[in-house]
């Protein structure tokens, strides 16, 4: 809804949000919050600590400005696996660095050489 002098209204509100007068003076300072992905870390608690054994290769993942959902697929394809044989707890933030676990369902065969997986993002 365009306002009488024609500017866009989400510009309007933000000049005019600014010219409010304020309770305690003019602005004390600015910030930029998570302005770099460094600026924002998650770390994913293991509720358990893999045995070795088994039909699942577990992975401890360092990610930077990267989407878990991307990084399954990409472990996925390295694997040789469909991505809904790759497990994880839950998404974290991309727009972090962020530690987590995977988990890739490998039946009966040997996993690939996981350092060959090179990417900048994981």
């Amino acid at each position: 809804m365009p306002l009488p002098d024609d500017r866009p209204l989400p510009v309007a509100l933000s000049r005019a949000w600014r010219d409010l007068p304020r309770a305690w003076g003019g602005v004390a300072g600015r910030a930029v919050l998570r302005a770099r992905p460094e600026d924002f870390r998650v770390t994913e608690l293991a509720v358990t600590e893999p045995s070795g054994q088994g039909e699942h290769a577990w992975l401890w993942v360092r990610k930077r400005d990267a989407n878990t959902e991307w990084v399954a697929r990409r472990l996925a394809q390295h694997a040789g696996v469909p991505v809904s044989a790759v497990g994880y707890a839950g998404l974290k933030d991309r727009r972090a660095v962020t530690e987590q676990g995977f988990s890739v369902h490998l039946p009966g065969r040997e996993g690939p050489d996981w350092s060959a997986l090179d990417d900048d993002a994981f």
